[in-house]
């Protein structure tokens, strides 16, 4: 940051990291395969690129959905057929004939991958690392997670701030994330 290298974290946190590269503020972002339709439409030459890699390789959290019903809905029913459409390869290719993201379904994800290459994109820096054995990796899920972020979440606001320096805030942050499963 101290450098120009890279965005303040004020600056990123109230503009956004997708609007100021679009804006041509900045240069590189890093985003997920869903925001491949959004840096698409700017008004300049773009591409797509892997990921860093880092000591333990080049590695990618899996992104999913759930389609989900609201228990106090009006009409379950409907919205039960509504959920199984989404499910279906229907659905599936008609999203991947739309080239919007990658479905969940393998065989509409062909269709997605012909339709960002009608665009003149290519989007193999996503699709090479989804097949990449250990490539991806779960979302993690823990008890407390909510009080966990709360608490990552204004330290490492902090640090980036430069408000505060990681050896100084990183130790007591730990101990209150440990505390939270005694």
């Amino acid at each position: 940051v101290d450098k120009g290298y890279a965005t303040p974290l004020d600056t990123v946190t109230s503009l956004g990291s997708a609007a100021m590269f679009q804006a041509g503020q900045g240069a590189l972002v890093t985003d997920g395969s869903w925001m491949i339709g959004t840096y698409a439409s700017s008004d300049f030459p773009m591409g797509f690129a892997k990921l860093p890699e880092g000591p333990e390789g080049r590695k990618s959290m899996f992104n999913g959905l759930a389609d989900s019903i609201y228990v106090g809905t009006e009409n379950p029913e409907a919205a039960w057929e509504w959920v199984k459409y989404l499910a279906s390869p229907d659905c599936a290719n008609v999203v991947g004939d739309a080239g919007v993201v990658f479905p969940a379904q393998a065989s509409a994800v062909e269709k997605a991958l012909a339709a960002y290459e009608g665009r003149g994109l290519d989007v193999s820096s996503f699709t090479s690392q989804a097949l990449l054995e250990g490539g991806t990796f779960l979302f993690p899920v823990t008890d407390n997670a909510s009080s966990i972020a709360d608490i990552m979440g204004e330290v490492m606001d902090a640090i980036f701030l430069g408000a505060a320096e990681p050896a100084d805030v990183l130790p007591a942050a730990n101990d209150s994330v440990n505390d939270l499963f005694q």
